[in-house]
Parts: structure tokens; C-alpha cells; sequence
């Protein structure tokens, strides 16, 4: 049996694409006029040449306790994260790759709220997450197929699929075994645990077990859900 070591509201497959690479996402405050263009996009702010406009919404972001109004804007490379700053403007708050950017059903793991999954999905990149609550289901399923189809295919195009990681098992007693996994950018924290532990030949009970992620030398481990 496994010590289980718990901690929430980390995410799982974007951060071990963190590990597979630098971060591209930034954190500006850029203040966008909504005269820019007809939707109040200057999508060359945003995105690369080349990418594609596909959804704009306000949305609610809440982790924890805490809940944030804000402007979800989706880019066929791209995911940003604005705040209203004025009728006709807003305030660029965070700008995501899309291959960071992960979906998930575990509203529990990030929020204490009670959420309904309804109009609300997480998302999450390294190393944060949100429950993402939209003003309808209709408009959530919108948002979630066109975000699982365009992170699936800026991954699939990503020059760096598969990376071999070094997971440390430690028991009750804080003896540990070493292996190596190979591991691809769509892995989830449940599908490297299966792996280290039939490497080892240890019992394949993943509840028992949780995954840590040290993505840099001097970075702090962190949990995944």
C-alpha cells in the first residue's frame, strides 16, 4: 500500500506538458478598444498569422472560493482570458497556448462550490486550473467540443509528443523504487500511475496512489488530478 499524499487543484496532462517543454503562455495587461474590429477582437494581439477566430463569451472562473467574471476568447491556436474594463474595452489578462490547455469533468477537485456540470467544465494549464461556468448548456457543449477539437489537433502538430519521465514510488515507510516511463502529451496522472506500477510489479491500485510532478531543478513538486 501506497502513502497517499494528498493536494488539489493542479492539473494533470498540461503539466507534464509543461515538463515537455518551456511554457508559452503569458500574463499582460494590454488593453484592447472594442473599435479595433467588429467584434472588439484585434485578433493580431492575440494570435498568430494564420489563426483562426472561433469563440468569444463571458464566463465565470472560479477555483477554490473564489469566482471571476471574465471574457473567454478562443483562437485556433490560442486560448485568452480577458477582464471587462469599460463598455468598450478590455484587459488581457492570460493568453494560453491551446497545446496547454486541458479539459476535465472534476469540478470537486477545484472549487468547494457546488457546481452544476451542466453549463460547467475545468479548465486547466500549467500549473492552474478553473471551473469555466458558461450562461447555458448549449453554449458550454459549444465551448467544450470546439476546445477538444482544436487542443487534440495543435497536439497532434506538436513537434514534441513523447518524453521518457523519471517517477519515484514511495511506500509507508518512505522507501522508494525508481522507473522510467514513456510518456505523450495526452497522458492523464491515472495512465503514467498504471504504467510505473506494472513496471515495478506493484498492485495496479490507483486510488491508492496519487502523482507529483518536478518540472524544473529548482521548481517545487506539485500534485496532478
Amino acid at each position: 500500500k501506497m502513502k497517499p499524499i494528498v493536494q488539489r487543484r493542479r492539473s494533470t496532462s498540461s503539466a507534464i506538458t509543461k515538463a515537455l517543454g518551456k511554457s508559452k503562455s503569458q500574463s499582460r495587461e494590454t488593453t484592447l478598444s472594442s473599435s479595433h474590429s467588429d467584434n472588439g477582437l484585434p485578433s493580431g494581439v492575440f494570435s498568430s498569422p494564420g489563426s483562426t477566430f472561433i469563440l468569444d463569451d463571458r464566463v465565470q472562473l472560479t477555483v477554490g472560493l473564489q469566482t471571476q467574471e471574465r471574457h473567454l476568447i478562443l483562437f485556433s491556436d490560442v486560448l485568452v482570458i480577458a477582464k471587462s474594463k469599460s463598455s468598450s474595452s478590455l484587459k488581457l489578462k492570460k493568453q494560453v497556448h491551446l497545446s496547454e490547455v486541458w479539459t476535465g469533468t472534476c469540478l470537486s477537485e477545484v472549487t468547494e462550490k457546488k457546481m452544476s456540470p451542466d453549463n460547467s467544465f475545468v479548465i486547466g494549464w500549467p500549473i492552474t486550473n478553473y471551473v469555466v461556468t458558461f450562461s447555458s448548456a448549449d453554449v458550454k457543449e459549444r465551448w467544450l467540443s470546439a476546445l477538444l477539437e482544436h487542443t487534440n489537433e495543435i497536439k497532434q502538430n506538436d513537434y514534441l509528443k513523447n518524453l521518457t519521465l523519471q517517477i519515484v514510488v514511495l511506500d509507508d515507510d518512505n522507501r522508494s523504487s525508481t522507473t522510467e516511463v514513456k510518456v505523450s502529451n495526452g497522458e492523464t496522472a491515472e495512465s503514467v500511475m498504471k504504467k510505473a506500477l506494472l513496471q515495478l510489479g506493484l498492485p495496479d491500485r490507483i486510488s491508492e496512489h496519487h502523482l507529483w510532478v518536478v518540472s524544473g531543478k529548482d521548481e517545487p513538486a506539485y500534485p496532478l488530478i
